[in-house]
């Protein structure tokens, strides 16, 4: 369903105009009938002559409800400006002008309504000094209808007819937002429907949504299932993005949830507190803004109030774009690519309070680099490849979760994919994460890639002997801020590179070979026979270093490197089996345990013959490798018996 939008200034009739067109009286509240001005937004919808269904939202026009202008405006696919033939361009005409361009629409009709009020000369002055305003808008082409309520019957039927038409041929190239992203729903309503609950009503940003989905309510957290869906009084299944929706949600109290709250995916979105986004100064900004200010912030039905620090220059000026940071008072639920405005506190002469608006790029805040600037202007103007290779710096050395993608860029998947498919290319570096991909930046990959051989090269020229060093030690060694699971899969790309070689327990460079000298390989053959003459108690550590007369470095590498050959099994810390000796151990105890159920220590040391200091620490180790299970305090079975 297409969502159309009413703006224009207090008085200059959209109210009237919506509630001739459809019969729906928009002004719910006492306090609007009484005052004869919209205070809250209004809703209704419009079928056209097609069959089709448009939704309609009235919003106010007085400058004291901009942000319900705003919260209204959001998710409006074409806008219906809306003039007075006796007052012209007033000031909030020019501020819901501004307004409608910061969050980026592209197509509209203005309605010079009151036309019964002036001469027909006067009219064409009125057109004129429109048009000549409208002239670098979005509006500049907008088609321009007269209206008057008190048109006759064939008036107002000519003017609907061609409304309608007009409103068609638009609908025609509106492009919906992209269903793959996240469900996000900005709540700009809340009631209650006695036997229903709660309801609250929205324009679905992104995403889609059905009937029995649970939803996530940020920034509150609380989460409840969709039992009903309606669009413009016709129940439905399902809603998608751009359409107007009404959810009962009967599970969440009507206190619980307000506007400016968001219907979201659960754990699709967190909400933050620091933003980074483009910000385009109106024309109309008196003055220049310094490099830190304090604004209202709003997006979708929600404003805040905010502080933003200039990223890209010191001043800001009217009609000059700037990159800037964030911080919010408040958290929000945002998805980048959304627009935003932002208001001052004091009105400007014939223009309200509104600075400017732009596009949230990143859900957090940057350092101001000279590459982070580029990168960030390339996420917002860039082509699918330059935005993937933002996304991929401004993640940093943690790089971006491909599942994430959705989330962090509104950019369509069957563009993105087409780049991925393609490797990413040298600036994007794929990796293998779980389940999951991570999309690492080439530069952040170089510098990881350089220390992890740096790391391992340092590591063989200590210990020329050792086969590899510890995959736990060398992500130890890797700078504390590095994500484990992303130093991981750079290991694991290097390996399918052919750069590093090892196991599940061991890395190395690949061209690294161990030296073994003819000593050391002389000791190991004698450490070799030494545990396996010495059955299941040969000579313990200390006892090993004395009969082969070397100290605790040399003993501790030879251990190592039968350990890791397996010919060799560590049992405890001074404890070493020959692995053949372990192997016919295990067979014993499997064949004894299968036929005696479940057995005492004793009977265990009957079975191998040995004293405590043998038999405890091999029944532990038969313990650790889940073989056997302990039953009571001294008896044990074979672990699944």
């Amino acid at each position: 369903m297409i969502v159309v939008g009413t703006a224009g200034h207090i008085d200059h009739g959209k109210t009237t105009l919506i509630r001739t067109l459809t019969g729906i009286e928009t002004d719910r509240l006492k306090e609007e009938q009484q005052r004869g001005i919209s205070i809250e937004l209004g809703f209704a919808y419009l079928d056209l002559q097609d069959g089709s269904r448009v939704g309609l939202i009235d919003v106010p026009g007085h400058e004291r409800f901009v942000h319900h202008m705003i919260a209204g405006a959001t998710g409006v696919d074409l806008v219906l400006l809306v003039v007075a033939a006796d007052e012209g361009v007033m000031p909030q005409t020019r501020e819901h002008v501004a307004i409608c361009e910061l969050l980026g629409m592209k197509r509209g009709i203005v309605v010079l309504s009151k036309v019964d009020l002036v001469e027909a000369d006067w009219l064409e002055l009125v057109r004129d000094d429109i048009r000549q305003y409208l002239d670098g808008t979005f509006l500049a082409q907008a088609p321009m209808l007269t209206f008057s309520s008190v048109f006759s019957a064939a008036d107002l039927e000519s003017f609907r007819g061609r409304l309608y038409q007009e409103i068609q041929s638009q609908v025609k190239q509106v492009e919906k937002a992209a269903v793959r992203r996240p469900f996000m729903m900005p709540v700009d309503r809340v009631f209650t429907i006695k036997g229903f609950g709660t309801v609250v009503t929205g324009t679905v940003q992104s995403g889609e949504v059905k009937v029995g989905d649970t939803v996530e309510v940020l920034p509150g957290g609380v989460q409840t299932k969709v039992r009903r869906l309606e669009i413009h009084g016709r129940p439905a299944e399902e809603s998608r993005a751009g359409t107007r929706t009404a959810a009962n949600l009967p599970d969440v109290e009507k206190l619980d949830i307000e506007r400016g709250n968001v219907l979201v995916a659960p754990g699709a979105v967190t909400p933050v507190s620091r933003l980074t986004v483009s910000l385009k100064a109106l024309p109309s900004l008196q003055g220049e803004l310094k490099e830190q200010f304090k604004v209202l912030f709003h997006t979708g039905s929600a404003m805040t109030e905010a502080s933003v620090r200039l990223l890209d220059r010191p001043r800001l000026s009217g009609g000059v774009r700037a990159l800037a940071s964030i911080r919010l008072s408040s958290p929000l639920a945002v998805l980048p690519g959304n627009r935003y405005v932002v208001r001052g506190f004091t009105t400007m002469a014939d223009y309200g309070k509104t600075i400017g608006g732009g596009q949230i790029l990143w859900p957090d805040s940057v350092k101001a680099s000279e590459p982070t600037v580029a990168m960030l202007n390339r996420l917002e103007e860039g082509s699918a490849a330059d935005r993937l290779e933002a996304l991929a710096w401004l993640g940093g050395y943690g790089g971006v979760s491909k599942r994430m993608l959705p989330y962090l860029t509104p950019t369509p998947g069957e563009e993105i994919e087409p780049v991925l498919a393609g490797g990413g290319g040298e600036a994007v570096v794929r990796l293998e994460s779980g389940s999951d991909e991570r999309l690492l930046h080439g530069t952040f990959y170089k510098e990881m890639t350089q220390r992890v051989v740096e790391v391992l090269r340092e590591f063989h020229t200590a210990n020329p002997r050792k086969r590899g060093m510890a995959r736990e030690e060398l992500k130890s060694r890797m700078p504390a801020f590095l994500d484990r699971g992303v130093v991981q899969a750079v290991l694991g790309r290097l390996e399918r590179d052919g750069r590093l070689a090892g196991d599940e327990v061991l890395v190395a460079l690949a061209s690294f070979r161990p030296k073994l000298d003819d000593r050391f390989v002389e000791l190991l053959a004698r450490t070799d026979s030494l545990l396996a003459s010495g059955g299941l108690s040969p000579l313990l550590r200390d006892a090993l270093m004395d009969e082969l007369s070397v100290d605790e470095r040399m003993m501790g590498e030879l251990l190592t490197n039968l350990v890791e050959s397996g010919k060799v099994t560590r049992v405890s810390s001074d404890y070493f089996l020959h692995t053949s000796v372990l192997d016919d151990a295990r067979q014993r105890l499997v064949a004894f345990m299968t036929s005696k159920g479940v057995v005492s220590t004793q009977d265990l040391k009957d079975l191998f013959g040995l004293s405590r200091k043998y038999l405890i620490p091999l029944i532990e180790h038969f313990d650790a490798a889940k073989l056997t299970v302990r039953v009571g305090t001294l008896e044990r079975k074979l672990r699944g018996i």
